[in-house]
């Protein structure tokens, strides 16, 4: 059934039906009947239904059911869209070297290879988590050093802390973009005791594009490591003693919530339990929505 709301119209209550949620089901394989889904298993159960919506920030159902889908940016002479493909002008380059036994994770994270502007490639808008940070006192856990933490890790952000001259809210903008939630409205220093979410601190480049192609463990350690690149960041400007005074002590002055993602979370308490995917996999229907029908060339 189709509803329709008409101007002057508005939601006064909502009711919901029954669902159980599953989470943590990841889907593992798609039993079809013609060209219809027939069930769905999962790594806790299998499922039938008469109809099926994904939702998902991945489109691994639509995908694992023989949707056409893809990802990436389209190349410009896909659709006839001037600023689609590749732009020579969003490459981050790393600003220090930093190496571990693992890997150069700071380079893994940032780095874009090779294309020419207007090409497709497979990248993904930069992915991250979405935190609540506090400096009330009755709240705040200081940034915790991640597991496992390196300090060497970190040498890029300690450098860009210092060679830059930034300011404090240049730090905020550059390191963290928050907003507090009490009024709603973007600040641009710390303000006195209150609480605000975080969208900062994205990690772009392959680390982010490989999210699409690995299994569900491998992405689950993905995000640890991505957490850990974003944690160990704040807990550096925090607390190293090489980051200037003032912005040490402002990133010192806040932390994570002690009454948000306790029970489920990524390394840490406090810690959100759920990447953040802006945008994945998509699906190419009957019609496909370009620049042409969205706005003007």
């Amino acid at each position: 059934e189709t509803i329709t709301f008409y101007h002057g119209e508005w939601i006064t209550a909502v009711h919901k039906n029954e669902v159980t949620p599953a989470l943590g089901a990841d889907v593992s394989a798609v039993a079809s009947e013609g060209s219809l889904i027939a069930s769905v298993d999962t790594n806790l159960d299998s499922y039938t239904a008469d109809h099926w919506i994904d939702c998902s920030y991945e489109g691994d159902l639509a995908a694992m059911a023989g949707c056409t889908m893809t990802y990436g940016r389209d190349a410009r002479s896909t659709y006839g869209e001037n600023n689609t493909g590749r732009n020579d002008d969003t490459q981050a380059v790393s600003a220090y070297a930093v190496v571990d036994a693992d890997g150069d994770l700071y380079t893994r994270c940032q780095h874009a290879p090779a294309h020419k502007t207007g090409e497709a490639d497979a990248t993904i808008m930069a992915v991250g988590f979405r935190l609540m940070a506090t400096n009330d006192p009755a709240k705040i856990v200081p940034w915790p050093a991640p597991p496992g933490y390196n300090r060497n890790d970190f040498l890029s952000e300690i450098h860009e802390a210092n060679s830059r001259s930034l300011s404090v809210a240049e730090a905020h903008q550059g390191f963290i973009t928050r907003r507090v939630m009490n009024d709603g409205q973007p600040v641009t220093a710390i303000t006195p005791v209150t609480e605000y979410a975080t969208n900062g601190s994205d990690i772009i480049g392959p680390g982010a594009w490989e999210y699409l192609r690995l299994t569900p463990p491998e992405r689950v350690e993905l995000a640890e490591q991505m957490a850990y690149r974003m944690l160990g960041r704040f807990y550096t400007l925090a607390n190293d003693g090489a980051v200037p005074s003032g912005i040490r002590g402002s990133f010192s002055s806040m932390g994570l919530c002690n009454d948000q993602f306790q029970d489920e979370y990524i390394l840490v308490p406090g810690w959100s339990h759920t990447l953040y995917v802006r945008e994945a996999r998509r699906l190419i229907g009957k019609e496909v929505v370009t620049w042409r029908e969205a706005g003007d060339q």
